[in-house]
């Protein structure tokens, strides 16, 4: 290879420079060392007629011509997309040069010097690639076919289009790129679009307007005298204001910022929401505090009620019915009777069971019996006396001697505050309920549509399959509708054990501590009570271990949480209704839960749930005191028992003799006695009647002397018996006399008609203590209780409970 000569040298400096002028050279042409002529970059520009616009990556892209100041091209760079609108008064050999330090692409011309010259065109400021963070309105957005006047207000013209309200931002720079004369103009508009001012009119052909949005503008309308528009825009002339680029950026990447970081008219955010939250509080707080006030004022026209289930709890009977003495206390929840005396008592069902200290009765269910040892669910006082069922014999509707008693002592240890149902904020009456899909949880009204309880699962609760651990106990998590649940042996495996309450309810099976469900209800900072009714259920099931039959019998347990905090927590053993009362007040939101409280196969069911507003100033003692007159219009509820071995029946307040012996009014008036209060009774029941009498009768009670204070009323087993007749409109044995309260008449003598349905009990219950509030008497209604008939206990359940539930608050 031959040696590098001077001469090869000289010639490589030649092309060099000459690659040098093809591509950076001004003229349109360039020699080389040989004298052949060939186009420069610039030449070849000038042949195509085209303008070329150079990204940061330095791609050249060529861009048609378009018509005066329209956009060219959109270019995407290697971090954001990028405008560039082309200067149509670019001069042949025009070309865009790269952008300067503000990020502006210039126009410049072509000139036989190497330093480019800009071009100052019509359009100079659009002559650029911006970001799209700012803002431009180009001719699309004219959609309006006239122009705006002065006033702000738009007319529709041919030849003109002007532009809907475009946001913009007060006191930021504008181009307005229009040609508007006449009385056309351009305004500026407030946040209401209300008119601020107005600009322009005098553009005779498009040309660019300059201007600075007034401070308090928010939007601005532009016209331009051209149909369709084509060529006018609007162009921000300030970075970072285009206002719905950065709406769409902010909706798909909200930022997070410290409310501290956000000023409000000079006060940190976070400090104006604290003080609104304090004021809203404070708020709601009064508004509680009047809702209170207005409570107790209705509260001496409101009755109070009496939850008969609650006391009754079953209806299963042994095979005697004796009362007998208790002849030692095992345990808390064991006691041994006399000899033989077992027989008594049955598992499953209801007694009473006597105080020897106090003397004061109260109901247990019995757990169970084995010879003379009977268990009970619940806390055995520490001394007994006397115990007895709660029946006087099979498939009765009345009471046992003892029990009769026991029902004055459950009617004394009722307090005021709980036996109000008045105004509630939330309400699960299962009656009202039902559910689309037994696979679903949630709580639905009875179109199946309306969601009215959102139900969260917690733990393994679940729908589907069998109980873990189980191979026939199935796995439920659901609303149950249909069938009704029965009394007795269907769907609890026991006979006549006690864990229903209405008809309906929630039924969740599973098999680990905390399985369960949780609701929320909203408070709005009222003050009140809960009242939950709810059971664990016992029952049999196969075990998958080695096929044995097992007792299921885990616990329940109730949680209340008052925006996290704590109001009740606990567990219930299995084998009984529990009615759970819980105090609330001042809370935002209340939280419900019901969960296993053992790792063990579970039966929970929810019956019932009330959220009634109460005022904290509401007594929680009971219902009397002191000088009190209590009255009692009932059915034989309130007569009984029939006198037995040589009793005399007492005499009734005008002087007949009572069918019985009057226990309930007789056992309250001397109860309440060995607590200090002493009270007088005056009881008007007459056996086998019902609320048909009771509301023809009531006038009785305001005419006696003294004159009642307090009335208690109970009607409801007549009333059910009475529907066949009521429905057959025949005679019947509760028709009764009109002039002689104390004599039955059929109706076909004379007599009024006795026999009503379940629309006519409610509607006359209500009148009832309408009438006696009326006169300043205070109503206490006994709600519809179970019998020892398990017929007669679905009936009065279904047809009656289920509409007095909740008071006199709608029947279900």
């Amino acid at each position: 290879m031959a040696a590098v000569s001077i001469t090869d040298l000289n010639n490589a400096k030649l092309d060099v420079d000459h690659i040098a002028d093809l591509a950076t050279s001004s003229d349109l042409e360039a020699t080389d060392r040989f004298g052949n002529t060939k186009k420069t970059w610039a030449g070849i520009e000038e042949d195509l007629g085209a303008a070329y616009a150079v990204t940061e990556t330095g791609v050249n892209r060529n861009a048609t011509e378009m018509a005066r100041d329209q956009a060219l091209s959109l270019i995407n760079s290697r971090d954001s997309i990028a405008i560039a609108l082309a200067d149509a008064t670019i001069p042949v050999g025009g070309r865009f040069a790269a952008p300067l330090a503000d990020g502006s692409w210039q126009a410049y011309t072509k000139t036989s010097s190497s330093v480019a010259t800009p071009v100052a065109g019509p359009n100079a400021s659009a002559t650029r690639i911006k970001s799209v963070t700012e803002l431009y309105y180009d001719a699309s957005w004219f959609t309006f076919a006239g122009f705006i006047q002065a006033s702000g207000v738009p007319v529709a013209s041919a030849n003109w289009g002007a532009t809907p309200p475009l946001e913009v931002i007060g006191g930021h720079q504008y181009v307005v790129y229009s040609r508007c004369t006449g009385s056309a103009r351009h305004v500026w508009l407030d946040k209401d679009l209300s008119l601020i001012s107005a600009f322009g009119g005098a553009e005779a052909s498009f040309q660019a307007l300059n201007v600075t949005a007034p401070a308090n503008a928010r939007y601005l309308r532009v016209s331009a005298q051209q149909w369709p528009v084509v060529n006018a825009y609007v162009q921000g002339a300030q970075a970072d204001q285009n206002i719905k680029k950065l709406k769409e950026v902010a909706s798909q990447h909200p930022v997070q910022l410290p409310a501290s970081f956000v000023d409000n008219n000079g006060t940190p955010l976070d400090v104006t929401l604290t003080a609104l939250a304090a004021a809203q509080l404070a708020s709601d707080m009064r508004i509680a505090a009047l809702v209170g006030e207005l409570d107790l004022a209705t509260d001496a026209a409101a009755p109070l009620f009496v939850n008969l289930w609650q006391y009754t709890k079953s209806w299963a009977t042994p095979s005697t019915f004796d009362a007998v003495a208790v002849a030692s206390r095992n345990s808390a929840s064991q006691f041994t009777v006399a000899s033989g005396g077992g027989s008594n008592f049955i598992a499953g069902g209801a007694l009473v069971v006597e105080n020897a200290a106090t003397g004061e009765i109260t109901s247990f269910v019995c757990k169970s019996v084995a010879g003379d040892v009977v268990t009970v669910i619940g806390t055995l006082p520490a001394t007994l006396g006397n115990a007895q069922g709660m029946w006087d014999s099979a498939n009765t509707q009345h009471l046992s001697r003892l029990a009769q008693k026991g029902l004055a002592d459950f009617i004394i240890s009722r307090t005021q505050r709980y036996a109000y149902k008045k105004s509630t904020i939330f309400e699960y009456h299962p009656p009202t309920c039902s559910t689309p899909s037994a696979a679903n949880a949630n709580i639905y009204a009875l179109d199946n549509t309306t969601l009215k309880v959102a139900i969260t699962k917690l733990g393994n609760a679940g729908f589907g399959g069998f109980v873990p651990g189980t191979t026939n106990l199935a796995k439920l998590c659901q609303t149950r509708t249909d069938p009704q649940y029965n009394v007795g042996v269907a769907g609890d495996g026991v006979v006549g054990q006690p864990t229903q309450y209405l008809g309906y309810g929630y039924d969740i099976t599973s098999a680990a501590a905390g399985d369960g469900i949780e609701f929320t209800i909203p408070a709005g900072r009222n003050t009140g009570f809960l009242e939950i009714v709810m059971a664990a259920r016992t029952g049999l099931y196969t075990s998958s271990v080695d096929g044995t039959s097992q007792t299921f019998d885990g616990k329940a347990r109730i949680v209340v949480l008052g925006d996290g905090v704590t109001i009740h927590d606990q567990a219930y053993e299995a084998g009984r209704v529990n009615y759970v009362f819980a105090d609330f007040a001042g809370y935002s939101t209340l939280t419900v839960r019901l969960i296993n409280a053992e790792t063990k196969p579970t039966a929970l069911r929810l019956c019932a749930v009330y959220a009634y507003t109460k005022s904290a100033a509401t007594p929680t003692s009971g219902f009397f005191k002191s000088s009190d007159v209590v009255a009692f219009l009932m059915d034989s509820w309130g007569a009984y028992p029939v006198a037995v071995g040589g009793e005399v029946p007492p005499l009734r307040p005008d002087g007949s003799t009572a069918d019985g012996m009057q226990f309930t009014s007789e056992r309250l008036r001397t109860q309440l006695a060995t607590q200090g209060v002493s009270v007088t009774t005056l009881n008007m029941s007459k056996g086998g009647q019902t609320s048909e009498w009771g509301l023809y009768w009531v006038d009785k009670i305001l005419a006696l002397s003294p004159r009642p204070t307090h009335c208690l009323i109970n009607f409801a087993i007549n009333d059910s018996n009475s529907r066949t007749a009521y429905d057959a409109d025949t005679d019947s044995a509760y028709d009764f006399d009109p002039v002689n309260m104390w004599v039955n008449k059929v109706k076909s003598a004379g007599g009024k008609k006795g026999s009503t349905n379940d629309t006519r009990w409610y509607a006359n219950m209500q009148a009832i203590c309408d009438r006696l509030s009326k006169a300043g008497i205070k109503p206490i209604v006994l709600m519809p209780p179970s019998t020892a008939s398990t017929s007669q206990t679905q009936s009065i359940r279904s047809n009656l409970l289920h509409k007095m539930a909740r008071g006199f608050r709608g029947a279900a």
